[in-house]
């Protein structure tokens, strides 16, 4: 059979088509080769990372209080991945005795609990001889003057805003 010129637009056709798939292949093949360096790339800069964080963060047993469930467990996975030992407290009873319970050196309380708020628990954790040198931070949304000389004034060493950041928390407790 001779070639028509039809079959022969078809075969070019088909070879075009051929040589195309055969390129999108070797394209994300490329493509996914580039992929999984980045993901190399960028675990290695958060291990890099968390081993620098590691080198320059002391390790705290921390109590987060939070009513806010899902706050306080952002915070206490945040604080985890930086390294520390961290307990949750829900109110401000349970803040206190997590508090004792866990020979924490930092807790870190939000002031509008409801029942005792977190400067009541502030000022009933600096009257206890045993808890007086936990470093207390509080952490609110409330950020007003007003507010930080009221945290001040009940015993909180240091005053955090929510949202607060990874960063300001970081070099918070590299004060520490």
């Amino acid at each position: 059979m001779i070639p028509t010129p039809a079959m022969n637009e078809r075969r070019y056709a088909r070879e075009d088509i051929d040589e195309a798939y055969v390129q999108a292949e070797q394209d994300l093949e490329r493509a996914s080769s580039s992929l999984d360096q980045l993901a190399k790339l960028l675990r290695q800069q958060r291990d890099k990372r968390a081993a620098r964080l590691a080198c320059k963060l002391r390790r705290h047993k921390i109590v987060v209080a939070d009513d806010v469930a899902e706050t306080a467990t952002l915070l206490a996975k945040i604080l985890d991945a930086l390294g520390q030992d961290v307990v949750v407290a829900h109110d401000g009873a349970s803040t206190i005795e997590a508090v004792h319970a866990a020979h924490c050196d930092i807790a870190i309380i939000d002031i509008a609990m409801p029942g005792m708020d977190g400067y009541e628990v502030a000022r009933r954790l600096r009257a206890d001889s045993a808890t007086k040198p936990v470093v207390l931070i509080a952490l609110t949304g409330y950020d007003q003057q007003n507010d930080r000389a009221c945290a001040f004034k009940a015993g909180f060493s240091f005053f955090l805003s929510k949202p607060t950041n990874v960063e300001e928390l970081e070099n918070l407790l590299q004060k520490i």
